[in-house]
């Protein structure tokens, strides 16, 4: 999906300054509204919840996207929490191509939406992502969808994500993990999948023989 559209949240010297001593990045707009998710341990800080769509559409996809987070695993600062189930669905826009697996990751992070979209297209890149056209196949797409209640819009990072709202192949997933959660105004995703039922283009697939189920992370994957 591409990335543009929002609202500026805040500056990036001073979110870079506190990711840089360790400290969890501030929103001067957080509002923590119905379906914000944070999460904080005892009485430290609290720790913005992210959301990672992950697409793949070459190669060995259900290998693609397994890869892709055990590496976000592995990221500093990044924690993985919960895996949805792995859907395939119809590709989106003009190119012919072949079909997508998808999933949406859960994510708690101490690194501002910035340098967790930029460990998401390192990410990218290190796994052969190539950009040549637009819409076209891919080895694997990582997208920064939901970042706490974090709102933001500029050329290189949008947050929400501006075709969240339209894409069945991202809000079905989500809504396994966290249908409550709520974009900035307020709307739920359950609300935003609702709104654009009927879905059609999008199967729930089986990977080495387990249906996919939203589940904790575990190194050896989901599926």
């Amino acid at each position: 999906m591409s990335r543009s559209g929002a609202s500026v949240v805040t500056t990036v010297s001073k979110q870079d300054n506190r990711e840089n001593r360790g400290q969890p990045p501030v929103s001067r707009r957080s509002r923590h509204p119905r379906g914000a998710i944070t999460s904080e341990t005892g009485g430290g800080p609290r720790f913005p919840i992210a959301f990672i769509g992950l697409g793949s559409n070459l190669g060995d996809r259900a290998a693609n996207l397994r890869e892709a987070i055990s590496r976000l695993a592995e990221a500093e600062g990044v924690a993985v929490l919960r895996v949805s189930p792995v859907y395939e669905t119809d590709p989106v826009g003009p190119v012919e191509q072949g079909p997508f697996l998808n999933a949406v990751i859960m994510v708690k992070t101490g690194l501002g939406p910035r340098k967790l979209l930029a460990a998401c297209l390192a990410i990218e890149t290190t796994m052969g992502r190539t950009r040549t056209v637009r819409w076209g196949p891919r080895t694997i797409d990582l997208d920064l969808l939901l970042y706490g209640d974090h709102e933001e819009s500029q050329p290189d990072l949008a947050v929400p994500h501006p075709e969240l709202t339209t894409r069945a192949f991202v809000l079905v997933p989500l809504a396994d993990l966290a249908p409550e959660a709520s974009l900035p105004d307020g709307r739920t995703v359950r609300d935003l999948l609702r709104a654009i039922e009927p879905v059609a283009g999008i199967r729930r697939v089986r990977e080495t023989g387990k249906p996919g189920t939203a589940t904790d992370f575990r190194s050896d994957g989901p599926w």
